[in-house]
């Protein structure tokens, strides 16, 4: 089985979401660096109620984590990200050490709301971690 690397942002990355408990505990996935940021091309933004965050084209770096992912896990991870549907779509995006990685990106933008519960230190930004 082939592994990926993968830049988790929001609630694959919260071991205290089920999401987040589900992948890291379950999926085979490995963590391979903690706190990690993009390059400054993207805008994190909250969906919903605030339930998840969404990345978009912007100008700020996202903190994330990279991890070791089974290409079957991936596959998972479409099908809970709707990228079928076309809610996500997986990206490669830039990291700042110049590595790439899948992330998912929103498509459909009348979902964001605003910036709550999104954090700003230093020009970045994270989702409630």
């Amino acid at each position: 089985m082939e592994n990926e690397l993968f830049f988790i942002y929001g609630s694959f990355r919260d071991p205290n979401h089920l999401r987040g408990r589900i992948f890291q505990d379950f999926s085979g996935a490995k963590p391979l660096i903690n706190n990690v940021y993009t390059e400054p091309t993207w805008d994190l933004k909250n969906v919903r109620d605030g339930d998840f965050p969404a990345l978009i084209p912007g100008t700020f770096s996202i903190l994330g984590n990279i991890f070791e992912v089974p290409t079957d896990v991936i596959a998972w991870m479409d099908q809970i990200e709707n990228t079928e549907g076309g809610l996500y779509k997986r990206i490669k995006v830039n990291l700042n050490d110049q590595t790439q990685a899948w992330a998912y990106q929103l498509l459909d933008f009348s979902l964001v709301l605003d910036d709550t519960n999104i954090g700003i230190e230093q020009n970045t930004k994270h989702w409630r971690l």
